[in-house]
């Protein structure tokens, strides 16, 4: 085993394991194809819940002012 080389020398690990991944879940589609369809549901499950828990934490950082009529700038 070689020894030294750069610091982002292992960085094609992750790239290659996320590819085999992505192998494994299109043939587990091809073999399953009712997997499909929770896969879909499940990402649309956590990409609404994303968007929910976004707009509840926005909501929190809107503030309301009342406007003073007599205020000169």
């Amino acid at each position: 085993m070689q020894q030294g080389g750069t610091p982002l020398a292992g960085l094609w690990v992750g790239p290659a394991l996320f590819g085999m991944f992505l192998v494994f879940c299109g043939i587990l589609i091809f073999i399953l194809p009712q997997l499909l369809a929770y896969i879909v549901g499940f990402g649309l499950i956590v990409a609404g819940a994303g968007m929910i828990a976004m707009g509840m934490a926005s909501r929190t950082h809107v503030t309301y002012h009342q406007i003073d009529e007599t205020r000169v700038d």
